[in-house]
């Protein structure tokens, strides 16, 4: 059977949400919830309608000889499919993470904490409520939620060529010394986006935030003015 990264937990993971994915489960969001024990797969939640839907399947099955046949014949190719992919090993879930290609470096802090330092552009670095798995060959890839941002300028006559590259909500019509109607696009946009990604190295430095201790936050024009 196969598993998407959203149908993957940790027995940890579930202990402090279990109310999040029972429900995931019971409104279909996800078909079941796999949860990961000890590094390896332990066991399914499935709601109780799909429970015995596979139950009356497997009654079926052993009723029909030559239905159960054709069934395990699908299920053995299906295990060595399944068997030719590299497996993934969950390492951090529900984690904010933030990676640095150049410096071949992951920063994980808990849920929440914020990443300083970061500029617009940097957002794309950064993986909110996100999960960091490795499979056999040892490749690293993240899951998350993105947020992107873009800066938008620009102008002209031609309002559907602009629509092309901005959003509709950052075009508006002005007019020149009411002489002539233009474009104009001023503004930026955001996007919170749910990504998979690829990491690009192997080896990388992981440094885990486990706990923020203190905090100190010192105004230098302040300090100045005072002295």
């Amino acid at each position: 059977m196969q598993y998407s990264q959203n149908e993957i937990i940790s027995s940890e993971e579930l202990a402090l949400s279990l109310d999040t994915y029972l429900d995931k489960v019971l409104t279909g969001e996800v078909e079941k919830i796999a949860i990961v024990h000890n590094d390896a797969m332990s066991s399914v939640m499935l709601s109780v309608a799909e429970y015995e839907r596979m139950t009356q399947a497997a009654s079926l099955l052993k009723d029909n000889p030559a239905l159960s046949k054709l069934f395990q014949e699908q299920e053995d190719i299906t295990a060595a499919a399944e068997n030719q992919s590299s497996p993934l090993k969950l390492l951090y879930s529900g984690v904010d993470i933030r990676i640095d290609e150049e410096e071949k470096a992951i920063i994980i802090n808990q849920a929440g904490e914020r990443f300083y330092n970061s500029g617009c552009d940097d957002l794309q670095t950064i993986f909110r409520d996100a999960s960091l798995s490795v499979d056999a060959n040892g490749n690293l890839q993240i899951q998350g939620v993105q947020t992107i941002y873009n800066r938008h300028v620009n102008s002209g006559f031609d309002y559907e060529e602009l629509l092309c590259k901005h959003p509709e909500q950052l075009i508006k019509k002005r007019s020149f010394l009411g002489l002539f109607s233009y474009y104009s696009v001023d503004g930026s946009m955001t996007r919170e986006i749910k990504s998979l990604y690829f990491c690009e190295y192997k080896n990388y430095q992981i440094t885990q935030r486990c706990e923020v201790l203190s905090a100190v936050v010192e105004d230098a024009r302040e300090k100045k003015f005072k002295s």
